[in-house]
């Protein structure tokens, strides 16, 4: 994030990392099974008798394994890899494997962090421009012997500092 970068509103920053920092329960076995029948609409259905090119699946078994999986995730995460458009059918022109599926959930997982991550920062980026607006109005109505006297005045602390830790390094 540099100097030029805009910030999102602190406001807005607020909203999103109270939304996305909610902990979810995962979504259960009942769901996780609604969740692979959703997944499984999303195919056509002479794609749902194979895997992948050659590769023949037992779509009981499928079902079940999905669900477990789906299981351990919560609603948010199992609907964005769901969703029409961006989810994992728009991605896959066979079944989703497990592993696929996991990294899928994971990889939501990771991005709603990020968000948090992000607002975050622009928080902290924020309030840090503000204190340098407020440093530079304060500069700007001093004096130049305002600002020479507090210049000496930062210099004899850092000093006295450098001297108290210096003693305290000898001791």
């Amino acid at each position: 994030m540099t100097g030029q970068t805009g910030l999102v509103p602190a406001e807005v920053c607020d909203q999103v990392i109270a939304a996305m920092s909610v902990v979810q329960p995962p979504i259960g076995a009942e769901r996780g099974a609604l969740a692979v029948a959703s997944l499984l609409t999303a195919y056509p259905s002479g794609v749902l008798k194979q895997r992948s090119d050659g590769e023949m699946l037992d779509l009981k078994a499928y079902r079940n394994r999905m669900a477990k999986v789906f299981a351990l995730y919560c609603e948010a995460d199992c609907a964005a890899v769901l969703k029409a458009g961006s989810g994992l059918p728009s991605r896959l022109a066979f079944l989703p494997t497990e592993k696929e599926l996991k990294s899928a959930l994971d990889d939501e997982m990771a991005r709603r962090g990020r968000i948090i991550y992000t607002a975050k920062a622009h928080k902290k980026e924020a309030e840090r421009r503000a204190e340098l607006a407020r440093i530079d109005l304060e500069r700007a109505s001093m004096t130049p012997e305002e600002r020479k006297a507090r210049a000496d005045a930062i210099r004899a602390r850092l000093v006295v500092q450098t001297m108290d830790s210096s003693e305290g390094a000898a001791a």
